[in-house]
């Protein structure tokens, strides 16, 4: 990295402390913290994951060209693609990849592509709809 890019490396790692401390010092969370605590219960909870599990038959995601890797990571938790189980929640993952708008709070159309992708490898019955006006 050239001086400028260290420069803004440094600062952007002391705004990202300073959050941190102030969220602490107010006793607060921002939506992010809420997105990756979740994923990190659900990931290391079995009880939590099951607990949510049998209190969600189907989990729809709507616009889900607009979810970011925690989003998408928590969706594959509750609704585990791999499972096959009557227990586990049916996911139904609906959007339409042209249509992203949220990259600005770390939305990855990319995320779409690759779970497609996922789906498809895995033969997880993925259906692609086409609406039509």
């Amino acid at each position: 990295m050239d001086v400028r890019e260290t420069a803004l490396v440094d600062l952007a790692a002391d705004a990202a402390t300073l959050m941190d401390r102030r969220l602490a010092d107010r006793g607060r969370i921002d939506f992010d913290r809420i997105l990756v605590r979740t994923r990190d219960l659900l990931a290391s909870d079995r009880s939590t994951l099951e607990a949510v599990r049998r209190r969600i038959r189907v989990l729809i995601v709507d616009e889900f060209q607009d979810v970011d890797p925690v989003q998408q990571q928590i969706a594959y938790l509750v609704g585990d693609p791999d499972s096959g189980s009557p227990e586990t929640p049916r996911l139904m993952l609906v959007g339409d990849p042209k249509q992203s708008i949220y990259r600005f709070r770390r939305a990855d159309v990319t995320v779409w592509s690759a779970v497609e992708r996922d789906f498809r490898e895995r033969e997880l019955g993925l259906e692609i709809g086409r609406a039509h006006v």
